[in-house]
């Protein structure tokens, strides 16, 4: 009698085994790209070593999950596709990857729901506490941080990074430990939808003080000490929000 249940567990594992097994789709054409598109449900298609361009933006209108984890790796032409024209709250991973330029990795970092290998990006559990970013950094951040985001650990701040976190919305964005900031910088950073505190500049130039107007929230300067009139009426002009500067400040 043991031996009979012993077998019949046995065959019924091989049986569930056999059935439940799926083909691993290893190539696409386009149009079977284009046909899996608009099939409802996820598409698991982890046995893709490579994907075309073609293939890629015909996926990227895919409603539903993608995996795509078998990819290592990715042109800037697909990262764009799969990040501009998936539909925004459904899953892209990528967790193959490991050919794959900074360009492509923006892309996909500015899909909030797009996956990829933690080595293309810095440890970003703790914004406050970090002294630098990336761009891809700047990215991820922007776009998958809700609400205030608070950056004050920088100390420096590359252009392309100040143009990324711009996009951040939905909050304030705190970069009070930056004494420096570039004016294209500060112009990105006008940018930005929410209030904006630089209270670790002590200067900025005239024309920074002029893009400066066209921010859109409150924004705090309380670290300037000294700035010309020109700038000083450029600040107390913006209309969008409240400016917030010290009471010491000197305008030449």
């Amino acid at each position: 009698m043991r031996v009979w249940i012993l077998m019949s567990v046995l065959l019924a594992v091989a049986f569930s085994t056999s059935t439940a097994a799926e083909p691993i789709v290893k190539t696409l054409t386009t149009e079977q790209a284009k046909k899996l598109a608009i099939a409802p449900g996820d598409l698991e298609l982890n046995g893709l070593t490579e994907l075309t361009d073609e293939c890629a933006l015909a996926l990227g209108q895919h409603s539903g999950n993608l995996y795509l984890n078998g990819l290592t790796k990715l042109s800037d032409a697909s990262a764009k596709s799969l990040s501009t024209a998936a539909v925004a709250p459904f899953r892209i991973e990528l967790l193959g990857l490991t050919d794959v330029s900074v360009e492509a990795l923006v892309w996909l970092a500015a899909h909030p729901k797009a996956v990829f290998p933690a080595k293309f990006y810095s440890d970003l559990s703790k914004p406050h506490k970090l002294k630098s970013v990336t761009i891809v950094d700047a990215t991820l951040l922007a776009s998958r941080v809700v609400g205030a985001l608070n950056l004050n650990g920088l100390v420096s701040l590359s252009d392309p990074a100040a143009q990324a976190l711009a996009q951040h919305k939905g909050g304030g964005l705190a970069l009070n430990g930056l004494t420096a900031l570039s004016d294209e910088a500060i112009l990105s950073l006008a940018q930005h939808k929410g209030d904006l505190y630089l209270n670790g500049l002590t200067r900025i130039s005239d024309d920074a003080a002029a893009g400066l107007t066209s921010h859109q929230g409150d924004l705090s300067l309380s670290g300037l000490k000294q700035i010309s009139s020109q700038a000083w009426v450029s600040l107390r002009t913006h209309a969008a929000g409240k400016v917030i500067l010290s009471p010491t400040l000197k305008s030449e």
